[in-house]
């Protein structure tokens, strides 16, 4: 701002100034605070590049009035402000008639941080007066309606001591931050001179036009925010109640009945046997699950007439990978393994489309998933625990964060039962000594393969197919080049088969599949 004479009359100019302008065109326009009717607009259009300083001079404010103006500035890069300032007179800024005290000190308010920003950046012009100090005032107007703010109060000052020293200043502008409140209301900026010419700080004070900060937008935000955070939390929380109280009535009733698993297995070594037994002892007393494992449930059964049913009727069927698929079992049973894959690829789970209750447990020692059981769910041991226990219980996502994970890696059992660390160092264990070695011997046909009966079709199989304590001569294709003698004494469990730690998991007379269908079996037998 500066003061123009003219022929006629004296006039309050405006002077913009571009250093090197980048923009190819320009638009502003100044508004009348306050008259949304008495504004002018102006567009400018750079045709060559310039490497100097572009400036343009506004003459349009009458020397006898003051205006607030609003001045918006863009340009096609986008770049530009908005302004607030108030034009003084043109006898308030004549450098060689006006005096110290009467001297309207200009400056404008950078007023797209309003609202954005907790700083309100106002650039002040100096004075032609040497020896004088500045104070920069943020205050807010008592009266909402009142324009000149003539009631009011300051709620954050800045002082420019000497402006030839200051940080703030730079050629002839300083540039000020005022804190603004976050509380919404009118609010003005004064600037006055303090100079010894102006006692009890009697020199002209510059009010700016008024503006009004509007409750933030980020104060906003964080409420609702917080609000959502404070229902999400609630609703977490009496969901989690329900959950709980849910969990606790599943405990109750999982002492009364529990989901059967069967476990399928092949005990490549001693190693291996004690580690599924350990899995079994786990799964009973942390997991309340009730596991079936043959070689300490089948008694005097056929064991592929028990595989058959219990594959059958169990909730949940685990094929426990072993790390050698070829390699015999160490236990009596020797050929659980293979007999269960073939019943699983047979007539009955194919017509009856029940794999989803099937799936497999990978160790780290496992060998490749044999391909009949390749499409189940997986489960890597000891990682998944938490979600195959889940899955054999049908529970939730939830149920796996807030139920089985904890008791499952719960310690309180650990004098009693087995607990997690304790897999883990038993698959440990046999992971130390991936190849599995057995000394035993398996009986076999004369043309070399191992003895194996034909799967039991059907959800009650016959007891009458082929039970493991039938005299040799009434199988098929025993004959007497077979290395097992066809004496009625001889029994198909090989006597030179060394004797093995078989754990019985407890009394199973409340829970035992074979008791639920020994009537049904009977009758079909007695058919």
């Amino acid at each position: 701002m500066y003061f123009h004479l003219g022929l006629l009359e004296n006039r309050s100019a405006f002077n913009l100034t571009f250093p090197s302008p980048t923009w190819k065109s320009l638009k502003f326009r100044y508004q009348k605070l306050h008259h949304s009717d008495h504004k002018i607009c102006r567009q400018f259009i750079l045709v060559n590049e310039l490497a100097d300083d572009l400036m343009y001079d506004c003459l349009i404010f009458q020397h006898d009035k003051e205006w607030d103006i609003g001045l918006t500035v863009i340009s096609n890069e986008g770049k530009g402000g908005k302004y607030y300032f108030s034009a003084p007179r043109s006898e308030q800024i004549d450098p060689c008639k006006t005096k110290v005290q009467d001297w309207k000190t200009f400056f404008f308010l950078h007023m797209d941080h309003v609202g954005k920003s907790p700083d309100l950046p106002v650039t002040m012009q100096l004075s032609p007066f040497s020896n004088v100090s500045y104070n920069i005032s943020l205050v807010e107007c008592a009266n909402s309606t009142d324009q000149s703010c003539s009631n009011r109060t300051s709620h954050y000052e800045v002082f420019i001591g000497d402006p030839q020293t200051s940080a703030d200043c730079e050629g002839d502008q300083c540039t000020v931050y005022l804190t603004l409140r976050d509380n919404p209301g009118r609010y003005a900026v004064t600037a006055q001179i303090v100079s010894p010419e102006c006692p009890n700080n009697s020199c002209f004070i510059s009010v700016s036009p008024t503006f009004s900060v509007e409750p933030s937008q980020v104060r906003i935000w964080i409420t609702v925010a917080f609000g959502f955070a404070l229902s999400f939390i609630l609703a977490f929380a009496l969901t989690l109640h329900c959950h709980i109280k849910q969990n606790r009535n599943l405990f109750l009733g999982l002492k009364e009945k529990q989901p059967t698993v069967l476990l399928i297995y092949l005990a490549e070594n001693q190693r291996c046997w004690d580690l599924v037994n350990m899995l079994a002892v786990f799964l009973k007393e942390v997991c309340y699950v009730y596991p079936y494992v043959i070689d300490n449930d089948v008694g005097s059964q056929d064991p592929n007439f028990w595989t058959s049913k219990h594959m059958n009727q169990v909730d949940r069927l685990v094929f426990l990978v072993p790390g050698d698929p070829d390699s015999e079992s160490v236990t009596p049973i020797r050929d659980h393994w293979t007999y269960a894959l073939k019943y699983f690829t047979g007539h009955y789970f194919a017509t009856h489309q029940v794999t989803d209750k099937v799936a497999t447990v990978i160790f780290p020692f496992s060998a490749d998933v044999p391909s009949q059981i390749a499409n189940v769910q997986h489960f890597k041991l000891v990682q998944d625990m938490d979600s195959l226990v889940t899955w054999i219980h049908h529970g939730t996502w939830l149920d796996c964060k807030l139920l089985w994970g904890p008791q499952i890696k719960s310690q309180c059992q650990k004098n009693v039962t087995y607990t997690l660390s304790d897999i883990t160092k038993a698959v440990g264990n046999v992971s130390l000594d991936p190849t599995c070695h057995n000394d035993c011997q398996i009986n076999k046909n004369s043309d070399g393969k191992n003895v194996l009966s034909d799967p039991v079709e059907g959800m009650y199989a016959s007891q009458t197919a082929s039970p493991l304590h039938d005299k040799c001569s009434e199988r098929q294709n025993c004959d007497t080049a077979s290395e097992v003698a066809c004496d009625s004494s001889v029994e198909v469990f090989d006597p030179e088969v060394p004797d093995i730690e078989l754990s019985i998991l407890g009394e199973k007379t409340s829970r035992s599949v074979d008791e639920q269908s020994s009537d049904e079996s009977s009758d079909e037998v007695d058919d």
